[in-house]
């Protein structure tokens, strides 16, 4: 390393992409930069003088095998893999292209074909473009038909990295196109001048590597800087670096197995909305527990991968380290495919295996969505990847155990409002005991009946659901999805759909909005004052039997009961031609005090008893179910899930 330190030189970008054919190897990820990076670049180029150089950054190039291409004038080209500074190098070439081709539109077509030749393309001896700068496997036949080239393919984003390279070359054709407009006639010699910026003032320093060093490794060291590397793209990195030290009689292609699988996931996650870096690496952690160990505080992201297919433990038995990577790469995939399916249930793909059944399809993914509303899917999604990916098809299975998770997420998280590791450790023991085939499906579900009465006993739940002067149900975290399941109900009794969206009710103002105090916070009408004294209104005021979903609460106010009542037909809004079945039930009531609230609090809490209680088939289950689980293992503290921020409740 030091020796390859000692060769550094100064560069700058028309330099450095003279006589070379840059390679960004299949160990990186793809293309990272977003709109802070954007912003710092373009700051940094309207700072420089004229006359003035800007050290921009490091660039770490490999020579692996010498290899020279000649294009189609005879000029020989050397073929380079960049071990770091890709980001940097793709985002030069982005901005040049968008500079190109307004020289192009100002009829200065030398320079922007110095442009293109010097960094975009050449032909080879057969006329076919030579990219200058190649991207990874993953992004670069995006990068040079959709970013560079003059007439886009129609292919779309697909991946995260696509999605980056489209938005850098949207971010710089508006950059130029609002310099133009700003300056007018002085735009011509101020792009000019921009050229000469990125191509002659901006430097790089270069570190050529000799020696046939391990480039995989290196690029890890030296991209400690910029954006962060995400823990599923070091995985990557290290697979293959690990098929590139494999010593094996035939080829093994790992690497393109490698390549295409993390090509699938990127693919899926982006088109199942799930393309943020948390859910990369909540994959990664979801599959290493449920195939590998399911003891959380020693999972550490891809170290955790390194120290298990570790080279020197591997010596001289390269042909079972290569099974056991091709079966991480496989179980990795398939863990991908039914992760989308149940921590985004609604993307178009999701479930296709029950598609021959689409009315248990429609009841999958609607038990689904209730369990991503309650916002803690977290300790779940071991144990249903593993359902999914052992029994697949069984929808019927899947459903089962999906409804009892929404039940222990509901009542022990929500209601009791418990910490969110409560039985966390022996929710991913039993996903990997699913998995390895230790424990039948059977098993996991009076598993989970166990772990429900375990941390959510039916007197602690009574508890809750009673009237007490310190409950506080307005300010519940689990208050708009309780409600919301009470409309469900009612509006499925009357066969008719809920008309409220959830994500009208997830909106950040929405409880203001769409939450109404029967009885009001202020009240100051006589009607209130003398039906309910201050010991009572402080007791019930913010009692569920007094609270009610609407689409409008502003309508209502402070107005007396009868008022708010009305009467069907009416053209005031009132809770007898209310939107939601909740409202018009209200419209039953002919008075509202202590008793008609009590009476509308018990009719709320029988629902509910029935909505989370447990089903029937499992009311018979022992406290204890035999998991084959060492009784140690269990209820460990652990961290909080990585992507569900709000998964510890607020108790009642």
């Amino acid at each position: 390393m030091t020796e390859f330190m000692l060769n550094a030189s100064s560069i700058k970008p028309a330099q450095l992409f003279e006589g070379r054919l840059l390679r960004v190897p299949d160990y990186q990820r793809g293309y990272a930069w977003e709109q802070r990076q954007l912003e710092e670049f373009l700051e940094d180029l309207d700072l420089l003088p004229k006359g003035s150089v800007h050290y921009t950054g490091t660039v770490v190039l490999h020579c692996s095998d010498g290899s020279e291409v000649k294009d189609k004038r005879g000029k020989t080209y050397r073929v380079y893999d960049i071990v770091d500074g890709q980001q940097r190098l793709t985002t030069i070439v982005i901005l040049l292209d968008a500079i190109r081709r307004e020289l192009g539109e100002l009829h200065q077509n030398d320079l922007a074909a110095g442009i293109y030749d010097t960094f975009i393309a050449v032909p080879d001896r057969n006329g076919q473009l030579l990219a200058k700068l190649k991207l990874n496997q993953d992004c670069h036949r995006f990068f040079f038909d959709n970013v560079l080239h003059d007439i886009p393919c129609l292919d779309g984003n697909k991946i995260r990295s696509h999605r980056n390279l489209s938005y850098a070359k949207q971010y710089f054709q508006k950059y130029l196109c609002e310099t133009k407009d700003a300056m007018k006639g002085n735009y011509p010699q101020w792009l000019e001048d921009l050229r000469d910026k990125v191509c002659d003032q901006l430097v790089l320093t270069m570190y050529p590597v000799q020696q046939d060093a391990d480039a995989g490794v290196i690029f890890e060291v030296m991209n400690n800087r910029g954006k962060p590397i995400t823990e599923l793209e070091k995985a990557k990195n290290y697979l293959l670096y690990l098929a590139s030290k494999l010593q094996l009689p035939e080829k093994h292609h790992l690497d393109k197995r490698v390549n295409s699988t993390w090509t699938h996931i990127f693919t899926r996650l982006m088109s199942s909305n799930l393309g943020a870096v948390e859910n990369e690496d909540q994959l990664l952690r979801v599959h290493w527990l449920m195939v590998y160990d399911p003891v959380e505080r020693k999972w550490d992201g891809s170290k955790s991968l390194k120290s298990r297919f570790h080279l020197r433990d591997f010596k001289g038995k390269h042909d079972a380290l290569l099974q056991e990577l091709l079966s991480y790469v496989q179980t990795l995939r398939d863990a991908s495919t039914a992760y989308c399916d149940v921590a985004n249930p609604r993307h178009p793909e999701a479930f296709s295996d029950l598609l021959g059944d689409p009315k248990l399809r429609d009841r999958v993914i609607a038990a689904g969505e209730k369990l991503s509303r309650l916002r803690v899917v977290a300790p779940f999604l071991p144990l249903l990847v593993a359902i999914r990916l052992k029994h697949s098809g069984n929808g019927g299975l899947y459903l089962r155990a999906l409804e009892l998770c929404e039940r222990y997420a509901f009542r022990v998280y929500r209601l009791l409002g418990k910490r969110s590791n409560a039985g966390r450790s022996t929710l991913f023991l039993m996903a990997h005991g699913l998995y390895t085939g230790e424990l039948t499906a059977q098993n996991v579900l009076l598993g989970l009946v166990m772990l429900i009465k375990k941390y959510s006993p039916d007197s602690d739940v009574e508890h809750e659901y009673a009237v007490r002067t310190e409950n506080n149900d307005y300010n519940w975290t689990g208050l708009k999805y309780f409600l919301y399941e009470y409309e469900a109900h009612l509006a499925s009794r009357r066969n008719k759909n809920i008309r409220m969206s959830w994500a009208q009710l997830e909106r950040e103002d929405a409880k203001e909005h769409s939450i109404e105090h029967i009885l009001p916070q202020t009240p100051t009408d006589n009607y209130w004052l003398s039906r309910w004294n201050d010991a009572q209104r402080e007791k019930y005021t913010h009692d569920v039997g007094n609270l009610c979903l609407t689409l409008d609460n502003s309508s209502y106010g402070n107005r007396p009961f009868p008022e708010k009542r009305g009467a069907a037909g009416s053209s005031a809004r009132c809770y007898a031609n209310g939107d939601l079945v909740m409202e018009r039930e209200l419209a039953a009531f002919t008075d509202w005090t202590e008793q008609t609230l009590l009476q509308r609090h018990e009719q709320i809490v029988a629902w509910a008893r029935d909505r989370w209680g447990l089903p029937q088939e499992f009311a018979a289950v022992r406290e204890k179910v035999d998991l084959g689980i060492d009784n140690e293992d269990l209820d460990v503290d652990v961290c909080d899930p990585v992507v569900d921020p709000e998964s510890v409740g607020t108790e009642k």
